[in-house]
């Protein structure tokens, strides 16, 4: 009995035993079971209840329970609602669901509160619907019986639109399932099937699973169908493959015992034989005797998930021998694995060794080069004395006789940060300083180096002369401000486009613009997202430009043909703006000027989080200025009748917090109708 017990506690969560009776009953519906959730739910006490009562004592009315008995006895189960009496209290509406197992004549029995069910039941079906993957269920004939939002989504219909019609006509445009249907497969042998399909209409390669789905009969009913689509992943695995064998680098993955398991093209190249021929291979076989015992401990120790810094080995190839720096990596996911994949990076530095070679033979020749350099370059002792010049600080900061004298007597007291801000970091990039030279003010952009030469420190110090980019630089802020200035005019005159073909709405695009950007600083929006709002209220109807004027300027109603093409006008001018580089999304503001949170709007119905901020708000101020502006086909309505408009849909149509700042803004005088 304990065993049904447990079972039928999975049923229902723990945290909602204290809303639901779960017990046993004996072929006669005495309860010969009784917990202390069943006692707080009714108010029986257990010692009344055991063997003494039956669930006829407590149904509301008492002659339910022949009804409810006799389908128990009939089909082996019953699910419905009916009233219970609690001891102390009135009777209340609940959920019952009755099991009966024919060969112990037991029945499992469980009792809800119908508001808490239906509470659980909605929170499921919030649950089902907010899965980011299609699901759906199908019967024994393909066909959908439910399906969540995400199938929705995915197939660009309305739920109500897919259910009772078969996958495969939905999914495939097929008459019949395909070969390798998981469904079909599960109807066979009622078991769970996952495979890799091919649907048209769910975004392509997709990795299917079905799981039985059992009536409350125990007969197979049909299968719950999930799919995640593969074709984002196949592509990073084809990338990751992509970049693993054509990489420079040499890479391989071997196992804790240093056998090779996976090898790239180049590390094929490198140790001359074919990727095939290394897997299985010895790792350590291709090194020096001298490298191997170093290479084996620190292969052993990333496998433990210790950090195991970049090393250098040696690698014979026939009679050469290579040098290569080796990186060893344990991925996340091998962390704790009994048998982990370890990934081996290594880049052959052999020409950088012979380089090194030839760097130190001709040292002179760069010498010459710092000599020439037209930066004034330095380099100073761990004391910040100067140890060499070359001639361009010579001739720029007379330097003369510099052995054992600070930087600071030459270049003034304006380079002290950079030499302080050394002592901390080891390199300093574009630093810039004013240098009083000679009665001559310049500006100046300093790198500097910290580096080590044997055991004791050094600092490269540069110091670029900037002072004539920065004067190009000041006539360069001009011409940008010039510019803006073309561009705003630019805006404006296509702003203008529309109201040459729609004279009645004669600077309704500017009026919305101010209104959008008055709500958007009210917000406290960032500048970048105020600009984008203006100019995407500045032309947020020059997709009108395209519609024929007689039907802009119509007085009467419009057909349901012209209404169509004025609903086009947002695509229109997503069209006109999207290839224009603007600095923000303000095509795509434009195209979403017309949706409505509750996915009423046009062109793409979309709902919530898929409508930008920034077109939520232009949304608004578009409403407002067409309510209190005159139109062909009526009079002005007025500040009062728009003011009411937004906040009898505030929360269906509008933003809410957009909604609550144009009422602020239009109420403080804001905006002020011209």
């Amino acid at each position: 009995m304990s065993s049904f017990k447990s079972r039928l506690k999975k049923i229902i969560p723990p945290e909602e035993f204290q809303h639901s009776c779960v017990e046993i009953l004996d072929e006669n519906g005495i309860f010969l079971t009784w917990e202390k959730n069943s006692e707080k739910f009714l108010g029986y006490p257990g010692k009344e209840v055991i063997n003494r009562l039956s669930l006829k004592d407590i149904l509301e009315p008492p002659d339910t329970f022949t009804r409810i008995w006799d389908e128990v006895k009939k089909n082996g189960y019953f699910i419905g609602y009916s009233y219970v009496k609690p001891r102390d209290r009135e009777g209340i509406e609940t959920f019952i669901l009755l099991w009966y197992h024919r060969s112990l004549n037991l029945i499992s029995a469980i009792i809800v509160d119908t508001n808490r069910f239906q509470l659980v039941l909605k929170e499921y079906k919030t649950l089902f619907d907010s899965l980011p993957d299609p699901i759906f269920i199908l019967d024994k004939n393909f066909r959908i019986i439910k399906a969540n939002s995400a199938t929705a989504r995915a197939l660009g219909m309305d739920i109500n639109d897919i259910l009772g019609k078969t996958c495969y006509e939905i999914v495939h445009e097929s008459g019949e399932s395909p070969e390798n249907c998981p469904h079909k497969k599960l109807l066979k042998d009622k078991m769970p099937h996952t495979e890799m399909i091919f649907e048209k209409n769910l975004g392509g390669e997709n990795i299917v699973s079905t799981t039985p789905l059992y009536g409350p009969d125990g007969k197979l009913i049909g299968s719950i169908h999930v799919t995640r689509n593969i074709s984002e992943l196949k592509k990073i695995q084809e990338e990751y493959e992509f970049f693993f064998n054509y990489s420079p680098s040499i890479n391989l993955i071997l196992d804790k015992n240093y056998r090779i398991l996976k090898a790239s093209k180049m590390a094929a190249t490198i140790l001359n034989m074919k990727q095939k021929e290394l897997i299985g291979q010895n790792f350590l076989s291709f090194l020096s005797e001298q490298s191997r015992e170093s290479t084996k401990s620190k292969i052993d120790a990333v496998a433990r998930g210790e950090l195991v810094h970049p090393f250098l080995v040696d690698v014979i190839r026939d009679d050469t021998k290579l040098t290569i720096l080796i990186s060893l990596t344990l991925p996340p996911s091998q962390f704790g694995q009994e048998d982990p994949r370890i990934l081996s990076t290594g880049l052959d530095i052999t020409p950088i060794l012979d380089l090194q070679k030839e760097l130190i033979k001709t040292e002179r020749r760069y010498k010459t080069i710092f000599n020439k350099s037209k930066d004034a370059l330095f380099i100073l002792n761990e004391s910040k004395e100067l140890i060499d010049v070359n001639s361009t600080a010579r001739d720029i900061f007379s330097v003369r006789n510099e052995k054992g004298k600070k930087l600071t007597e030459f270049v003034g007291d304006s380079i002290t940060p950079v030499l302080k801000k050394l002592e901390r970091e080891s390199e300093i990039t574009d630093f810039p300083v004013q240098v009083e030279n000679n009665g001559d003010s310049r500006h100046y952009l300093v790198t500097a180096l910290k580096f080590m030469e044997g055991d004791e420190a050094r600092y490269f110090i540069s110091l670029r002369d900037i002072t004539q980019m920065m004067n190009y630089e000041r006539e360069l802020e001009k011409s940008l401000k010039r510019l803006s200035i073309l561009f705003d005019e630019i805006i404006l005159a296509m702003s203008d486009l529309v109201e040459i073909r729609d004279p009645y709405t004669a600077g309704h695009q500017r009026k919305v613009a101010e209104i959008a950007v008055e709500i958007a600083h009210h917000l406290g929006l960032d500048e970048n997202k105020i600009k984008a709002i203006k100019y995407a209220g500045l032309t947020h109807d020059i997709g009108k430009i395209a519609i024929p004027s007689e039907i802009l300027t119509k007085p009467g109603k419009l057909t349901e043909l012209e209404y169509e093409m004025i609903k086009k006008h947002p695509e229109i001018g997503y069209k006109i703006l999207k290839d224009i580089d603007f600095p923000w999304p303000v095509a795509e503001i434009v195209y979403q000027h017309h949706e409505r949170l509750d996915g009423s709007g046009y062109p793409r119905g979309l709902k919530n989080g898929e409508i930008l901020f920034e077109a939520r708000i232009l949304a608004v101020a578009d409403v407002v200025e067409a309510m209190s502006s005159h139109r062909p086909y009526r009079p002005a309505l007025g500040i009062e009748v728009a003011i009411e408009e937004i906040k009898k849909n505030r929360g269906k149509l509008y933003d809410p917090e957009v909604v609550d700042a144009c009422i602020e803004i239009l109420k403080e005088g804001g905006y002020v109708k011209k």
